[in-house]
């Protein structure tokens, strides 16, 4: 009894709700390989779901050069638009692989050049998404519209229509590292759903995202923090 997880259906909702909420042929960078990018694979392949959607993980993609061959088995379109930048990347991956001598600044000027030339060619003619998480680490010229659980890259100048948290988080007794991981995400998620509302100056449904994200996880420190600023301007 201890260890069954059977009614654990935490994974299927987060990953349902994705693939509910991306827009068709989305594009999908993460670094959740336990609750996204892993169940994605069964729910594509397995059940039919969503095909159109490219999950990325992006570990995998900084970290590993086989990733890289997956990724032009799976999605040869992906592998084709940045194949110039990706086999430039590869050159200087293969030395940290092997453990030959690398330039740190070299291969961290390759990866900022390869995740800046994807997005701008997949931006062309796809949704493109990132997790919250990782958001930071992508191209600054493009405004973040949190849409569900994901936010979306938008060129400036262009639209997007936010998009609230449909599925709540239902812990109930579940506690293992990926259910208190994922309390996390969705706190981190419905934090940044309250900034961007507030600054949008939709007030009321700012506040409401940020209750949620204390409500998830009470101890949720930029939560907490952002609870704070609002306390301090109001006063």
């Amino acid at each position: 009894v201890d260890v069954d997880q059977s009614k654990n259906i935490l994974v299927q909702q987060f990953v349902q709700e994705v693939m509910t909420q991306v827009e068709p042929r989305a594009v999908v960078f993460t670094s959740l390989w336990d609750y996204l990018v892993s169940p994605s694979y069964y729910f594509q392949v397995v059940e039919k779901e969503r095909p159109d959607v490219i999950f990325i993980d992006r570990e995998l993609l900084q970290n590993r050069t086989w990733y890289f061959i997956q990724m032009g088995r799976r999605y040869p379109e992906v592998d084709s638009l940045s194949k110039k930048s990706i086999d430039a990347f590869l050159i200087e991956l293969n030395k940290f692989e092997k453990g030959e001598p690398f330039n740190y600044l070299t291969i961290k000027n390759r990866w900022d050049e390869l995740l800046s030339d994807m997005i701008t060619r997949l931006t062309q003619s796809h949704p493109v998404y990132v997790d919250p998480r990782i958001a930071d680490e992508f191209p600054p010229e493009y405004d973040r519209v949190p849409e569900g659980l994901l936010v979306r890259l938008v060129k400036r100048g262009e639209k997007a229509e936010w998009k609230p948290i449909i599925v709540k988080f239902e812990g109930g007794s579940f506690a293992n590292y990926v259910t208190e991981d994922m309390r996390r995400y969705y706190a981190s998620m419905y934090t940044y759903h309250s900034m961007y509302l507030l600054e949008q100056k939709r007030l009321g449904e700012g506040l409401q995202s940020l209750q949620e994200a204390l409500t998830v996880d009470p101890s949720f420190i930029p939560a907490l923090n952002l609870k704070s600023r609002l306390s301090t301007l109001v006063r």
